[in-house]
Parts: C-alpha cells; structure tokens; sequence
C-alpha cells in the first residue's frame, strides 16, 4: 500500500523541482563522493539543493540537520531537510520540518515551498485529503502562474490515486422571477377572471456539494446535493402580501451511477451509460421523485473535431398529486469544434417528448443548443456562452399555439482573483417562454455571484 503513495510524492516533486523555487537545479559536474567543507549558511544550502537534485536524499538530510544544529530556526533548512526527508523514505517526519519551514518562512516563495512540501509529504504517508488542503493552503501563497499551474496538476495526480473526492459551489443573486410566476395576474377561463400566480422579484441564493467516489478506473458513483433559498424583495412582497419565501425554498438530492468505456483507435470513441435516483424538497416538504437513465456517446473524428448523441429517459412522481406524474424521453446528437481562433463551440439538436396526464405538463418537438468557449489566454477572465431553444407543442391542448422557450446565459470566471483553490463567478441569464396560455407566459432576467474551486 505504500507504493502508490509514494508514486503521487515523486510526482509533486518532480513539479515543484521544475519550479526553479527553493530546491535545486542538477549540476552534473559535481563530485558524488562526500566531502568536507567549510562554508557559511547560504554555501551550505547551496550542497543541499545540490545533493537533492543529484538524487542524494541521505546527504541533503545530513547538511539540512548539520545547519539547523547551527542555526535552529533557519526556514530553508527545515524545507531542505522535509524534502530530504520525503525523499529518503520518512514523510511522517518529513511533514514537521515542513510545517516548521512553513511558519518560519516570511517571503511568498518560502510559504508556497512549506505548504508544498507538506502536501508532498501527505500524499507519500497516504493521507490525499490532508495533501489537498495542504496544496490549497500552497495557492494562498503562490507567487506566480507557473506555480498555480503545478498546483493544479498535483491537485489532479493526488485525486487520481485517491478514489473519494467533492466538489462545493455556492451562489447568490437577483432575479425578476424567483418564483416561476406569470407575466400576467389572471387568466379568463369561461369568462371568468381566475387569478394566477405572478412573477415575484428578490434574491436567490444557496448552494450545493458532490461526493464522488471512483469504482475502478473506468465506473463511479455521485452524490449531490443542492439547496435554494429565496428572499422576496419589497416590490413583490406589496404584489402578493400573502407571499413567503420559504414557499418557494427547495431542496435536491440526486445519487448517480455511471459507468465509461472507450473503443477505436487510440480510444477515439468514448461510451457513458449513467443511472439515476433523485428526490426534491419544495418548502421543507417532499414534493417529487425521480428515475433516470442515459446513454451517450462522442468520436473524435480528429484532433479539432467530434460529434455524439445522447438518449435519455426520467420518470417523475409527485405523491400528493399523481396526475402530475411525467415520462420524459429525449435523443440528441451534437458535434464540437475546436478553433484556434474562435475557441471551443459545440451545437446540439435533438427530439423531446414530455408524456403527462396533465394537459399543461405534455408536450413534445425539437430543441437546439449551442455553447462556445472563446480563447481567453491573454485576459484574466475566462467567459462562457450558451443557448438554448425549445418548441413545445402541447397536444392536448391543440386549440393553442406551440410554445417557445429559449434560454441565455454567459459565465464569467475570474481566476486571476483565485484564492484557496476557488474563483469568483458571474452569470448573467435571461429565460423567456412565449405562450398563448398566461400561466406559461413567463420572463426572467438574473444575476447571480458565485465561487467554485479551480482544482
């Protein structure tokens, strides 16, 4: 068990070596056998970082002690010999020198190099979650690019070799329409005037978490859990004084199987098979049920190129109102496009039939899809872009137009204003469905602020 680990430490070494920080660069002319010498502090790091990038992890240990014997509370001494020390075989030793160079280190440099290295020492004593919160402790002090870009691959080489991960995200922002409500306040059925419920204005905000456990290399399982809490503003609060935010709180909690396989050549062709359960809270109170499966496929036809489809079927049950029960069953195909120039754009088309007893809830007809990634390496915000658009021909109620739905939204990541391993986002997002029934006539303009991790 422990050659894996120690794997994952070779890994964050050799990163953190092609850094130019702290440790060593390999001098092929130096002498191999040991030597005596007298020199000062800044001569004897000098062998150390030396003798570390030789391969000789013994003998930066024995320097790195001679030194502190000297001089106790020398930060690059306890960063030397915790990198020796790793090296050599001893990371549980290791991981006090590091903490130890770690808080006496002043300058940036020192402070990435100490948490560095106790992230290392972590992963090599088989410790992955403690090695992650080690290498998001590294970020706060990373003083260049360079750095944060290795913090990132060994962030990645410690989750490869650690089959339990999670993800957390939360957000907040305004809305025109935090409860799904109409543009209008009644409908006339009959001739007579039926109030309906109407667009209320205020703040979402919430969050959500995932648990992600690997089975194997290729299959995994996914647990998340989503919460959305609405603040009213006082505009809506004069519209419906009978209005409560807590109404319209929800709750989801969705468990995933999946499982991926490739084929072709050189793997070209990539198979995902997924299965789902979900359950949804509305008002603390459980409102729905779901099943799902899906089945998806993508060929890269070449290195710029590729095309998919997708099938899907989800089943959703309502307990205090069965006739609102639904079977969705939806095809797609796409195809992805990698552009030097303009970026990654990516466009779906596909058939979508929603089978419900309830005549305001069945409908079927096509969608489409577009997403781009514009290239952004010279700016330090990394934007996003996506479309969607549905044609929605209610069938039983054929006496009305089909309705159109479309979604727009555009994301922003700031990654230079990272910290801990988490960015600032920003999404702006406008949803409009056109429709000749009021209660669906709907319209929504949102901002929300949110933060998810870089790693």
């Amino acid at each position: 068990m422990r050659n894996v680990p120690l794997r994952v430490a070779a890994v964050l070494a050799t990163a953190l070596s092609n850094l130019g920080q702290g440790l060593a660069h390999a001098d092929p002319t130096a002498p191999k056998e040991q030597i005596t010498v007298q020199t000062d502090l800044e001569g004897a790091r000098a062998l150390a970082r030396k003798a570390l990038a030789q391969g000789n992890h013994k003998l930066t240990v024995k320097i790195a002690q001679q030194i502190l014997r000297a001089y106790p509370n020398d930060a690059g001494a306890n960063l030397l010999l915790a990198a020796g020390l790793t090296r050599a075989g001893h990371p549980e030793k290791a991981a006090a020198a590091a903490r130890t160079g770690f808080h006496l280190a002043t300058a940036k440099e020192g402070r990435f190099e100490g948490a560095y290295l106790m992230a290392e020492a972590f992963a090599a004593s088989g410790r992955p979650w403690v090695s992650k919160y080690w290498l998001r402790r590294a970020d706060l002090h990373a003083p260049n690019a360079t750095a944060k870009t290795v913090l990132r691959q060994a962030y990645q080489t410690v989750s490869d070799h650690s089959p339990l991960s999670f993800g957390v995200s939360i957000f907040a922002g305004p809305s025109q329409n935090v409860n799904g409500g109409s543009l209008h306040d009644s409908f006339f059925f009959q001739g007579v005037d039926i109030p309906i419920s109407q667009a209320l204005s205020g703040w979402n905000y919430g969050g959500s978490a995932v648990l992600h456990y690997r089975l194997g290399k290729t299959a995994s399982i996914n647990l998340a859990w989503t919460h959305r809490s609405v603040v009213l503003s006082d505009k809506a609060k004069r519209l419906d004084p009978t209005a409560k935010a807590s109404d319209f709180a929800q709750d989801e909690l969705g468990l995933e199987l999946s499982k991926l396989w490739a084929t072709g050549v050189n793997q070209s062709t990539v198979y995902r098979l997924s299965g789902s359960v979900g359950k949804r809270w509305t008002a603390g109170q459980p409102s729905s049920d779901s099943l799902a499966a899906n089945l998806s496929v993508f060929h890269a036809a070449s290195n710029r190129l590729g095309v998919g489809g997708t099938v899907g079927v989800e089943t959703t049950d309502y307990a205090d109102r069965p006739n609102l029960d639904s079977q969705t069953r939806n095809l797609g195909l796409s195809l992805a496009y990698n552009a030097q120039q303009l970026g990654k754009v990516s466009f779906e088309i596909g058939l979508k039939e929603v089978d419900s007893a309830a005549a305001g809830l069945a409908w079927r007809g096509p969608t489409a899809g577009i997403a781009w990634l514009p290239p952004m390496k010279e700016f330090p915000v990394g934007l996003s872009f996506q479309a969607n658009l549905e044609h929605r021909d209610y069938w039983m109620t054929p006496s009305f137009a089909p309705d159109l739905k479309v979604n727009i939204s555009t994301t922003s990541k700031f990654d230079a204003l990272e910290t801990f391993g988490f960015s600032p986002t920003v999404t702006i997002s406008a949803a409009r469905t056109f429709s000749d029934v009021v209660v669906r006539d709907t319209s929504d303009f949102g901002v929300t602020f949110g933060v998810s991790s870089s790693f």
